[in-house]
């Protein structure tokens, strides 16, 4: 009874493994690329624990039969006979089998070690690795944060945190808190920011890494200056990294203006805080505007910011909309630019009411908060706007100094 009943929770176990991973095996590595198999092994491994559990045998012998039989013959039939013309990695295994080619394999492997190397992308990253041969130590590294993290394979150095692809894991901000433990400027003077020009990687499914990894970005933007341009990377040095002579190439992308299309995420922010009394009490207002002070001009609020009265720290800009019921939902736009009137940040996001009236938008995350003490913020369209507000993350209070 008792081996059962582990049979049971067993097979409903991975049952429950295969939905959670389904949606993943249908965005990427599903169907499209008939590499459907890799997230839906665990449904054969369940569905013939459940065969086994529902058609139970006392003897050893026939349990194990019921459950090897049943995985194959679910395979076979589900997954042998495809609805595409192409043939499956099923057809490859069994009537073009990789074993026959090991031989030849190991043969190459042996001449040229564990991992063969990508000549042209060696060749890419030549120039970096002579840079982090010449001004780093033997123990010393550097943070990737252009997403290649072949790029410690190929310059030869320790890849730090506990992930071999650092941006690609951290998910969170645990993940992120925990990458930023291991990443002292000590052993870490240098980072590469990203790809020059710009590559997908960079903002990888339409997000910018600056938004996507904003603790890691504060900390980059704290800890570190831009140096200039090596072998396509745009590399940056720690603040207490010695003084060198200036980069042969600059990276011009760098005061380009921040854009990004938040849609959401500010909405979801505002309401992810509504709902964590303990992490909004962490939010404490370094500026605050309601009624007449909000600065409306026409359909415009205008905001000025002097950032060195704020001090360092991580920050939020939170719009606070009057309740309003029945109304479609409409794009807002925020602008922010320079005392002289340059353009530095243009962000939008959806305005909607029945999930939030609260919006909070990162501000510290961007390069600009940290090279302009003066700052002008419009928003629009900003006739139903309650209250603006600076906010001041104090749960990243002094965040470099907890991490060095």
């Amino acid at each position: 009874m008792q081996n059962s009943t582990q049979a049971a929770n067993a097979w409903r176990i991975l049952f429950l493994l295969f939905l959670a991973n389904m949606q993943r095996g249908l965005v990427r590595h599903g169907f499209a690329e008939s590499g459907d198999t890799i997230v839906s092994s665990t449904f054969f491994i369940a569905l013939a624990l459940c065969l086994v559990f529902l058609f139970w045998q006392r003897q050893a012998h026939l349990r194990m039969a019921l459950f090897f039989g049943a995985s194959f013959c679910s395979f076979i039939l589900l997954k042998y006979f495809p609805f595409q013309p192409a043939g499956t990695m099923l057809d490859a295994a069994l009537v073009n089998n990789s074993l026959t080619k090991t031989g030849d394999l190991l043969q190459a492997i042996k001449t040229t070690g564990r991992t063969i190397p990508d000549s042209a992308v060696a060749q890419q990253t030549n120039a970096l690795k002579q840079f982090l041969d010449k001004q780093l130590k033997p123990g010393q590294t550097f943070l990737d944060f252009s997403s290649t993290p072949m790029l410690y394979y190929y310059c030869h150095r320790p890849v730090p945190g506990y992930f071999n692809q650092n941006l690609q894991n951290t998910v969170d901000d645990f993940l992120q808190r925990e990458l930023l433990k291991a990443v002292d400027t000590a052993t870490v003077p240098v980072v590469v920011f990203a790809s020059y020009p710009r590559a997908w990687a960079d903002a990888s499914d339409g997000i910018p890494n600056v938004s996507r990894y904003y603790l890691l970005a504060e900390y980059i933007f704290e800890n570190y200056r831009p140096y200039g341009v090596i072998g396509g990377r745009s590399i940056w040095l720690s603040n207490a990294f010695k003084t060198l002579a200036p980069a042969a190439v600059t990276d011009t992308l760098l005061y380009m203006p921040d854009t990004a299309m938040l849609q959401s995420l500010p909405e979801y922010t505002g309401l992810y805080f509504n709902n964590n009394q303990k992490e909004n009490a962490q939010l404490k207002p370094a500026l605050q505007r309601q009624g007449d002070a909000l600065g409306i001009a026409g359909d415009t609020l205008n905001l000025h910011i002097d950032t060195r009265t704020l001090g360092h720290g991580a920050y939020y800009l939170e719009v606070q909309y009057k309740q309003q019921q029945g109304f479609e939902p409409y794009t807002v736009q925020l602008d922010i630019s320079d005392s002289a009137k340059n353009r530095l940040g243009i962000f939008s996001f959806i305005r909607r009411d029945w999930v939030s009236s609260r919006y909070l938008v990162r501000l510290s995350n961007h390069y600009f908060w940290y090279r302009h003490s003066q700052l002008d913020m419009q928003l629009w369209p900003a006739r139903e706007i309650h209250q603006i507000s600076i906010l001041k993350d104090l749960s990243f209070e002094n965040q470099a100094a907890a991490y060095n």
